[in-house]
């Protein structure tokens, strides 16, 4: 089965949440960096998680291709690395054929997670980058999310002076423009961006507190979601004027275990505060707009067209059952009966939760137990009620 991604023509992931050289709102600290490195110097970038180091550091590796660049991840790095030996390796056929030992085009040393590396080898990079009688290394550049640099000599520190470059948790604003890229299809033409309320829009971001991995990952479980409850049948992929909502986005990161209720309740505090004279105005606006616009289900019944929610479920199964339970329901449908493992499987949801679910569906007498199954465990079916709640009317 293909991701969601393909079935909206996207050519690879956009909402990959690992490190990317396409960033917003960095303009100036890229411009900043880069300097630090023309004039051979050494400096110290520092952000929390999320914040865009890593991405920082490949984009500007990729906008100076008159530099060559050896970047190292310090976390990954064997108890055994020789920064000779990777020195070496930044030869050119040149410098191999006249058996030079070193590069003759000095190397731009990058150490990101820097909190992990070895005292020892921040001291030979030094001397590689300071001293004039084997000064094989440009510039050095350190990265890590603390702004405490505890692995290194005060003199190390003495020396790194003021060349210093933090990044700060991006806005809501840059937030929301870095989603509105992201989700735009170049193959298609269409910006999945306008599929998402504003205030679902919102609300991810809120959640996301200027991680823009994070909302990476919580729009991305959004748009998988849909793929894998309505498959070809996806509204984001057939229907213009789908929209997800606010409730839906809530409903979706719960089910994947994401804590969205403090910043829920921050968000309706914001709507019950009193609003101004011209809110009041625009408010009520709004709601006449509504009023004369139709319902998605009165378009589909003019036009004879069956919603892909109202060909699965009635309204009652909507308003009885929860999104999880309403998930596992339609699991247990389809295979007519399923053990606990079979329906974590079948809809993604981790044991335990799904163990809540399922307790939950026993209380409101949706499923039973039955004769254990082959392999040992439990197995549950619909009851009959269910079954009728479950019919399309």
């Amino acid at each position: 089965m293909l991701p969601w991604f393909k079935q909206l023509q996207f050519s690879e992931n956009p909402l990959d949440s690992r490190p990317n050289p396409n960033l917003i709102g960095m303009e100036e600290k890229e411009e900043l960096l880069k300097n630090f490195i023309l004039k051979e110097e050494l400096c110290f970038l520092h952000g929390l998680t999320g914040a865009g180091k890593t991405s920082l550091l490949k984009r500007v590796q990729g906008r100076m291709p008159d530099h060559t660049f050896l970047y190292l991840d310090a976390d990954a790095l064997p108890k055994n690395f020789d920064l000779t030996e990777e020195l070496r390796g930044k030869r050119t056929f040149f410098d191999r054929i006249r058996l030079r030992e070193l590069p003759t085009k000095k190397a731009v040393l990058i150490v990101d997670e820097f909190q992990a590396t070895d005292p020892r080898l921040i001291l030979e990079a030094r001397s590689r980058w300071e001293n004039p009688n084997e000064r094989q290394i440009k510039s050095i550049v350190l990265a890590q999310i603390s702004e405490q640099l505890k692995n290194v000599p005060g003199s190390f520190r003495d020396r790194l002076g003021n060349r210093i470059i933090h990044l700060d948790p991006l806005d809501d604003e840059t937030m929301t423009k870095v989603l509105e890229q992201r989700l735009c299809n170049q193959n298609t033409n269409i910006n999945y961006y306008e599929c998402i309320s504003p205030q679902a829009v919102d609300f991810l971001v809120r959640i996301a507190d200027g991680n823009v991995r994070r909302l990476l990952e919580f729009t991305d479980m959004i748009f998988d979601f849909h793929w894998r409850r309505f498959h070809e049948n996806n509204p984001i992929a057939h229907k213009e004027e789908y929209k997800v909502t606010f409730p839906a986005a809530k409903e979706i990161l719960s089910v994947n275990n994401i804590n969205v209720d403090g910043y829920v309740g921050e968000m309706e505090k914001l709507e019950k505060k009193p609003a101004g004279k011209q809110e009041q105005v625009a408010a009520k606006q709004k709601q006449r707009a509504e009023q004369k616009t139709p319902t998605k289900a009165a378009v589909a019944e003019q036009h004879g067209i069956l919603l892909p929610e109202l060909n699965k479920v009635t309204q009652t199964f909507d308003k009885e059952f929860t999104l999880a339970e309403q998930n596992v329901l339609r699991s247990v449908a389809r295979h007519e009966q399923m053990t606990l493992k079979q329906i974590a499987t079948d809809i993604h949801l981790e044991i335990n939760k799904c163990n809540g679910v399922i307790a939950n569906l026993k209380k409101k007498n949706a499923i039973v137990s039955i004769a254990k199954a082959s392999d040992g465990e439990k197995a549950w079916q619909l009851t009959e009620s269910a079954k009728r709640t479950m019919v399309t009317k």
